[in-house]
């Protein structure tokens, strides 16, 4: 891969791969319009999971857990991706929900 031509300066995308938002921040940091790509096929059908060292507490994985159903549950993350949409720019339903 020559990552001279993929860099934000070039203003030149033809194929990329990543996550919607990540995707959106990429084409506002190049100067690009948020519809200068489109999402053609997924290449994963999977969830996205937080990993924790082998040595971290059961305690320490159980606190993370509840905290994050609990702010899930708040739809304090539906509006964390929300204003990210909205600073990038990402046109409705590009971007999944984790809930």
């Amino acid at each position: 891969m020559n990552l001279h031509k993929s860099a934000p300066s070039t203003r030149r995308i033809d194929l990329t791969t990543g996550d919607p938002l990540s995707l959106a921040r990429w084409l506002k940091m190049s100067g690009l319009p948020s519809d200068y790509w489109v999402m053609m096929m997924p290449l994963f059908d999977r969830p996205i999971y937080m990993a924790f060292g082998l040595n971290t507490p059961d305690a320490v994985v159980e606190k993370v857990r509840k905290a994050l159903e609990d702010i899930q549950a708040q739809g304090k993350v539906a509006a964390i991706l929300q204003s990210y949409r909205e600073l990038f720019e990402v046109q409705d339903g590009a971007t999944g929900s984790t809930e």
